[in-house]
């Protein structure tokens, strides 16, 4: 029983090879010498148990792995087999751009590609006519100044990283709705709130009804959504000065209650460090009445 309790601690380490083991139990019980062939035997044993018996842990890294693997390499081939057709028949346009504009027949829709030398592709719908033009490009512009072909690199990473969250999709598919709707917002700062109705229209016309899960996987900033994500954006440009207008005022009010109560906690702090540690619930009757001030304003 000794001797097979010490085989069992030293092949737990994992440290040496069989024959060291059986060595150095032999060496610590010298009378069993006559029985060296079954102890290594034994050695050998719970070696290959220990191998053939992976625990849950080694599992769950080997299967985050294998499919993180996967993740990559449908994300090589989605952006890698994109960049090639785009880089097939397309022409140069002359345009007010800071980054080069080609105009081709192989996207759905107008879009942003590249990470460190990033281009614009226009779609031949979208260069119809000047005012369609003009409102395409200022909206992958602003894609461009946001940096969003970083941060659509970065939202793919993390997708290939945390494959198994749903979590992490969700936040990489309202990542990508939000970046849309800023884009929107920035171009008609460019363009002017005189073309709010007339870039809404261009939209209709220009996006693309192709939206798939694989587009998160894509770093290009597409002009792809469902009607009910268009019908979303078209809402949020036409309704967007009284929603911003209403967001100002709650931020104001939330930005100005919140400083006068760090406020009145900093004082009474001051005094609660100078020994008056009675003073110290009126810290917390001054937050509450704060937050009632401010549920209420939200109720009205």
């Amino acid at each position: 029983p000794q001797v097979q309790e010490q085989i069992r601690e030293e092949t737990a380490q994992g440290s040496v090879t069989n024959e060291e083991i059986a060595d150095k139990i032999q060496q610590k019980y010298p009378q069993q010498e006559i029985f060296a062939p079954q102890i290594q035997q034994q050695v050998q044993q719970q070696v290959t148990e220990r191998v053939t018996a992976p625990t849950l842990g080694q599992i769950a890294t080997a299967v985050w792995l294998v499919g993180m693997a996967g993740m990559a390499a449908w994300f090589a081939v989605l952006n890698l087999g994109h960049l090639r057709r785009l880089g097939k028949n397309r022409e140069k346009l002359t345009c007010e751009s800071p980054i080069p504009v080609y105009l081709s027949e192989k996207v759905s829709s107008p879009c942003l590609v590249g990470f460190m030398k990033p281009v614009i592709y226009l779609t031949p719908i979208s260069t119809a006519n000047q005012e369609t033009r003009r409102h395409v490009l200022a909206h992958e512009l602003t894609h461009y100044h946001h940096g969003d072909h970083i941060w659509s690199l970065v939202r793919c990473l993390c997708l290939c990283v945390y494959w198994f969250n749903p979590l992490v999709w969700v936040a990489a598919w309202a990542s990508r709705r939000d970046c849309e709707l800023a884009c929107d917002e920035g171009a008609l700062k460019r363009l002017g709130e005189a073309e709010r109705i007339a870039y809404g229209k261009t939209l209709l016309a220009v996006v693309s009804h192709t939206a798939t899960p694989s587009n998160l996987l894509k770093t290009a900033t597409a002009m792809a959504e469902t009607k009910k994500q268009l019908k979303e954006r078209v809402n949020f440009i036409v309704k967007k000065p009284k929603i911003s207008l209403i967001a100002v005022i709650c931020m104001v009010l939330i930005c100005a209650i919140v400083a006068g109560a760090f406020g009145k906690v900093q004082h009474v702090g001051g005094v609660v460090g100078a020994g008056a540690g009675n003073h110290r619930h009126s810290a917390v009757d001054l937050l509450d009445s704060k937050g009632n001030d401010l549920l209420a304003f939200f109720r009205c």
